[in-house]
């Protein structure tokens, strides 16, 4: 659908068809999701063998708005997180409760 009709229906919808009025607001919806993942592949920040990506919740919060992963993550073995920033994040991977940090060069043993 061509944007300035798409724009236009959706700004003043009377006068169109459901059938109309439907299609504009899927196509809006389309460039809204397609804009969210160009600004959250923008938003990342790798660190070591993670990447820090802000992702907002929908809690009043920011406390949890940036979320970090390790390449190795798959989905059971915790290397995975949330954070209130990037520097927060970057404190948290460095101070995990796994005991260890991976970065590019393999496996670094953390003290006490």
């Amino acid at each position: 659908m061509n944007t300035t009709r798409m724009l236009h229906l959706l700004r003043n919808p009377y006068g169109f068809d459901d059938a109309e009025i439907r299609e504009a607001r899927l196509a809006a919806c389309d460039i809204i999701e397609q804009l969210q993942t160009e600004n959250a592949k923008r938003a990342s920040v790798r660190y070591g063998n993670w990447t820090i990506t802000y992702n907002p919740k929908a809690i009043p919060i920011d406390s949890f708005d940036y979320d970090y992963v390790h390449d190795d993550h798959d989905g059971t073995n915790g290397l995975c997180g949330s954070a209130e920033s990037v520097e927060s994040a970057k404190r948290d991977i460095n101070k995990t409760d796994w005991g260890y940090v991976f970065w590019d060069e393999g496996l670094i043993e953390l003290e006490g």
